[in-house]
């Protein structure tokens, strides 16, 4: 029987498996999926990840969320790594590496979970 670190490593390396062009490929068509959500139609804080180890690549999403006017928020860990949270997204230039090298803003305001519409 699997557990869950166990899923978790089979699928890390399976994606590490992938080539940049087929995660390109494989992010452009979950993305164009993803911005025909009817959940997005009203929202105004939609939070994302920053992708590591050939996530799907958000970036371009995020992009074009904040050029519809949206805000983004992003995961950011406090100083003792346990206090995970979301901090507004800003520019590609405030972000620094965080614990276990997860880029986050490097001026981070805190958005509360009930301000966030989609994540």
């Amino acid at each position: 029987m699997y557990n869950k670190n166990d899923i978790r490593t089979e699928y890390l390396e399976k994606r590490l498996e992938l080539s940049s062009e087929q995660v390109l490929q494989k992010s452009q068509k979950i993305c164009a999926q993803f911005k025909d959500l009817e959940e997005l139609e009203n929202a105004r804080m939609i939070a994302f990840y920053l992708p590591i180890k050939n996530e799907v690549d958000t970036k371009q999403l995020i992009d074009d969320f904040i050029e519809s006017g949206a805000d983004i928020c992003v995961p950011c860990f406090g100083s003792n790594k346990q206090n995970y949270s979301f901090c507004q997204f800003v520019a590609w230039d405030n972000l620094e590496p965080g614990p276990y090298g997860i880029l986050q803003p490097k001026i981070a305001r805190q958005v509360r979970v009930e301000q966030v519409d989609v994540v």
